[in-house]
Parts: structure tokens; C-alpha cells; sequence
């Protein structure tokens, strides 16, 4: 369903508990067991279309993700693969930490989801990716995070703020 978003010559595995994009593991145990050998790890407790505050995402470490070092992921790799500048517009919250480094974003914090001119919206849990659609989707959400992630050829990991 997801695979017309993917570039094909990126490959990345996705573990979770519920029917994603990749192996189910419903034994907690066991989840963080296989973890290692996985991109990302997604617990959820809900299916149908969770924010991304609303799970659990694991780095292939164990390391657990919060909303700031989700975002945070989101515009590091995307400014590594980048040649233009972009806009993108995030949650007034998120940590000014890694902006010197972002060469290639504008990064707009604010309380509301402007659609305007911005490659993706970070706000209230959701990121949403204007040039595919103005609605949130969870699944889409995380394949994009570790995709970006190896395409700028890094692993989601927990940026120290």
C-alpha cells in the first residue's frame, strides 16, 4: 500500500506489534529481543491511526524516541539528503538544538498545522506530508522517518538535548 512512497533502492525493516510494514511481534520480551536486528521498533497499543505520541518507537538499540527526538530525526536526515532549502513547520516545543546544523531547512515552530509551501508539518503528535496528503497518517509517518533515516545513510537514533 505504502510501497508507491518508497524509494525502491532503500531497504529498511520495521518491527512492531500490530500489522505494519514489517514483522509483528506481539511478546514484548521477544520484541526487544529481535530489536537489534531491525531499523526501528513500534509499540502500539491502538491500530487505528495512533499519533506518534501515542506509541512507543524504539531506535535499534532499545533507545525509546519521544516527540522531540522524533521530529528532531525527521529534519536531520532530511537535511543530509537535501539540495534546496525547504520549509518545514513544527511544534513551537521542539528544541532549536540541531538548527546551526540544518543548512538546508527553515524550520517554522508554531501552534498550528500550516500547509503552506512546507515539505512536512510536525504538530500535536502528527506529521503529515503535504505533497501526498493533508491527512495524518500514522504508518506513513514512521516509514518515512527510518527511510529518510537510511537514505541519508544514519540510523534513527536519540539526539542528546
Amino acid at each position: 500500500m505504502y510501497t508507491q512512497f518508497i524509494r525502491d533502492d532503500i531497504k529498511f525493516k520495521i518491527l512492531s506489534n500490530i500489522d505494519f510494514f514489517g514483522k509483528k511481534e506481539v511478546n514484548k520480551d521477544k520484541f526487544f529481543k529481535e530489536l537489534k536486528n531491525y531499523d526501528l521498533g513500534v509499540w502500539a497499543n491502538n491500530e487505528n491511526n495512533p499519533k506518534l505520541t501515542e506509541v512507543e518507537i524504539y531506535t535499534k538499540n532499545g533507545e525509546f524516541l519521544d516527540w522531540e527526538n522524533i521530529v528532531l530525526n525527521y529534519m536531520k536526515s532530511l537535511n543530509t539528503f537535501l539540495r534546496e532549502q525547504i520549509g518545514v513547520c513544527i511544534d513551537k516545543e521542539i528544541s532549536r538544538i540541531i538548527d546551526n546544523e540544518l543548512s538546508y531547512l527553515i524550520p517554522q515552530r508554531k501552534g498550528y498545522k500550516d500547509f503552506d509551501d512546507n515539505f512536512f508539518i510536525a504538530i500535536k503528535g502528527e506529521v503529515i506530508f503535504p505533497m501526498i496528503s493533508k491527512e495524518y497518517d500514522f504508518k506513513l509517518a514512521v516509514i518515512k522517518l527510518v527511510e529518510w533515516a537510511k537514505r541519508a545513510n544514519r540510523d534513527v537514533s536519540v539526539i542528546k538535548i
